[in-house]
């Protein structure tokens, strides 16, 4: 349906959306690809002259708003905004030596056309942030533009994927309804589980909401897995292949150890884990109820 038959309010999800998956392609690429190199501190990261990777405006702001909300911007990289991103991913070196062959399909002529493109999507960005209307022109640009884009680096991490052991879909973030964010790295580093028991401004009582949602690697069709949830080992069949679920918590949850995990199964006949492919186990701390029973 062409744009101009839509409502302000219909162009406008559509474009938002499109604009914030595509950020997060960008954070995901910009964040693997520099904290492998540089550490996860890259932020500061300065070179054999003393010269900082990322120009000190960025690096001020940045500190500024995780300082300010921790919980919204768990990693440095979640402070970029597409301008930044752009900076970043377009920086003479960084270019050629992290991101020109993810980018390759979209811009094959390399940094420049990729500046190019992805600065066009800046304007219509602003207007989208700041509630102002979106032109037909930009709507049409922030459609085609995201879609070759994302097409790009869904097409070079497939072949990421391939070149591993095991080419099985990943948990790549996990999020809470408690303002908990947890990343593809840091997920990795697990040795048995994500603890949350431990922070009392986690801590559960029984009428409480919790909702959690899994984020799989895009690269891979939903339709190439399942996903289990389970309580307490115990599987929720009301959520299966659902990223998100959502619980009030019970009486029967009160403990120390309330413990919620996403598995997911590959359609493979073989799997990386026996009968599994990855997976998360999230564990809480669910307190009596205040008023006696």
């Amino acid at each position: 349906m062409p744009f101009s038959q839509l409502k302000e309010e219909e162009k406008r999800s559509i474009c938002k959306k499109e604009i914030e998956n595509l950020e997060n392609w960008l954070r995901r690429l910009a964040h693997e690809s520099l904290s492998q190199e540089y550490g996860n501190n890259y932020l500061e990261y300065k070179d054999k002259n003393n010269n900082n990777l990322i120009k000190t405006e960025i690096r001020q702001r940045v500190k500024d708003l995780i300082n300010k909300e921790p919980k919204r911007f768990p990693r440095c990289i979640d402070a970029f905004f597409l301008p930044d991103l752009i900076y970043i991913i377009c920086k003479k070196g960084l270019y050629n030596k992290f991101f020109k062959d993810p980018f390759l399909k979209a811009f094959p002529e390399g940094s420049n056309e990729a500046r190019t493109f992805l600065r066009r999507l800046e304007s219509p960005r602003n207007s989208l942030s700041h509630a102002n209307a979106i032109s037909d022109r930009h709507a049409e640009q922030v459609i085609c533009y995201c879609h070759d884009i994302i097409e790009s680096l869904k097409e070079y991490y497939f072949k990421m994927d391939t070149e591993r052991e095991y080419n099985v879909p990943r948990i790549i973030k996990v999020t809470d309804s408690l303002g908990n964010t947890i990343h593809l790295n840091e997920i990795e580093n697990l040795r048995l589980a994500w603890n949350l028991d431990q922070d009392h401004n986690n801590f559960l009582r029984p009428g409480d909401k919790l909702g959690i949602e899994v984020e799989i690697d895009p690269s891979f069709d939903p339709s190439l897995y399942t996903i289990i949830w389970k309580i307490k080992h115990k599987t929720v069949n009301e959520y299966n292949n659902d990223t998100k679920i959502s619980l009030e918590i019970e009486m029967k949850h009160v403990g120390k150890y309330f413990c919620v995990s996403c598995f997911i199964i590959s359609n493979k006949i073989w799997h990386k884990y026996s009968n599994w492919d990855d997976s998360i186990e999230i564990n809480y701390k669910v307190l009596p109820p205040l008023i006696a029973y």
